[in-house]
């Protein structure tokens, strides 16, 4: 008895020795990988761990506790710093940034805008019209429109009486729809390489919104990365042609806390809409949603007052949709 005892000891210790080994590895790399996110300007690689802040969390708050388990109090409250740390970085986004409250004693007007990547592989069609009809938007942006989806919703597309889209069978369809009167529509404002930006004036009211529908490339590789640079800074030299009350809304393949999010954000020539309403992590929704991130956006000048902004239900893409509800002063 007495042998077996010391034989289950030493195996136990040594699970022990393994066990606090394996969450010490672990520990330390997610702490560096939320470090080495600041440093996204520096390398592409770097951004690319800026966009997990949720999931460092929660990984670091369960290395914590374990931590304490296993009798590592000096383990456990560094993990549990840096846990603290990233946790700060999500309730940001429950801080408004700046935009105004609605003045009712001014005249203003209400104005909804609902953004879908629609993901081109999509074959449910149904499930995007029939959460179109639920939102009811007065404004509706596309990204990945593709010719057969849009043949599958062309009967709700038609019931907007302003368009300015582009089909392609790639990622890069895009599309907005109006019900408001719609002026100078452009499907390459930017004269980028691949047009990925569609500028449409909407009229609300006495106002004129410029939309913009945004779909950045995935920023894997330098090449898309310096892309989307180029397009975030063609963005604010193109801002002084523009009128007062803009607004940029798509999938922009960035987290608030990347470096070309913070790139675009920078010149305080907008406004992140999701500031004050909390995280909503919109992509992937359909495979890994322990993994989903808030890569749709909504950005506004400081103008305009964001009342409602929202993830919508499954429409068999892969990202949520966004609904926004917007006071355009007048």
């Amino acid at each position: 008895m007495t042998q077996a005892h010391s034989t289950y000891s030493r195996i136990v210790s040594k699970t022990a020795l393994c066990a606090q080994a394996f969450l010490f590895a672990c520990g330390l790399f997610v702490i560096a990988a939320s470090l080495v996110g600041f440093f996204g300007d520096i390398e592409i690689l770097f951004d690319l761990f800026s966009h997990f802040h949720l999931q460092y969390t929660v990984i670091l708050a369960l290395s914590s506790a374990l931590a304490f388990g296993l009798k590592k109090p000096q383990l456990a409250w560094i993990f549990a710093g840096t846990s603290a740390c990233n946790a700060a970085m999500l309730l940001m986004l429950w801080i408004p940034q700046g935009t105004p409250k609605a003045d009712l004693t001014q005249p203003s007007q209400s104005i909804s805008i609902l953004n879908m990547n629609l993901n081109y592989d999509n074959r449910r069609p149904d499930m995007v019209v029939a959460e179109i009809e639920r939102l009811k938007p007065d404004v509706l942006v596309l990204e990945e429109l593709t010719p057969s989806l849009f043949s599958g919703m062309k009967a709700a597309l038609d019931k907007f009486k302003y368009s300015n889209y582009v089909l392609r069978p790639d990622p890069y369809g895009i599309g907005i729809f109006s019900h408001l009167p719609m002026t100078n529509k452009s499907t390459d404002p930017l004269d980028l390489v691949i047009p990925l930006v569609m500028r449409a004036d909407i009229t609300v009211g006495k106002t004129n919104v410029a939309v913009f529908g945004v779909h950045t490339l995935t920023p894997l590789v330098q090449r898309n990365c310096d892309f989307n640079n180029t397009l975030a800074d063609r963005l604010t030299a193109y801002r002084s042609k523009l009128p007062k009350s803009v607004v940029l809304i798509g999938d922009m393949n960035a987290t608030p806390w990347s470096h070309t999010f913070r790139r675009l954000l920078a010149t305080n020539e907008f406004v992140d809409s999701e500031r004050g309403f909390g995280l909503q992590c919109s992509w992937p929704y359909d495979r890994l949603q322990l993994l989903m991130i808030p890569i749709d956006h909504a950005f506004v000048t400081p103008d305009i007052s964001v009342v409602t902004r929202e993830l919508g239900h499954d429409d068999g893409s892969d990202h949520l949709p966004l609904f926004v509800r917007l006071t355009i002063p007048q």
